[in-house]
């Protein structure tokens, strides 16, 4: 097997198509951008959650942080030992704590579409 190949019945892509072509997800998903728009409708709050004011989206900077944090605190949790426990606690809680802001523009990035 080479690099660029995948072991046969694993197509991500196929999957995702097949998931994304689900009808039954539709009703939950109609539900769910009615309520992120219903709660975005305030001018300031679509704004905020948009990135409006830095000229660009907030959601992509927010992954970042919470990828980031998440990553670094499995790094430090490996290699760290004792001494890195509290480092690898404090990078996992603000991991944890950037998730809430990052999934909220991310709804509200995503019912606009």
């Amino acid at each position: 097997m080479t690099a660029t190949t995948r072991p046969t019945g694993l197509d991500p892509r196929a999957t995702i198509h097949a998931i994304g072509g689900l009808e039954q997800l539709d009703p939950i998903a109609a539900t769910i951008t009615k309520v992120v728009q219903r709660a975005t409708k305030p001018a300031f709050v679509k704004n905020a959650l948009s990135g409006t004011g830095l000229g660009h989206q907030l959601h992509p900077l927010l992954t970042d942080v919470t990828i980031g944090a998440w990553v670094s605190a499995s790094i430090v949790d490996a290699v760290g030992g004792e001494t890195g426990q509290q480092a690898a606690e404090l990078l996992t809680g603000v991991g944890i704590l950037s998730a809430v802001p990052t999934a909220a523009s991310g709804l509200s990035d995503q019912s606009d579409r």
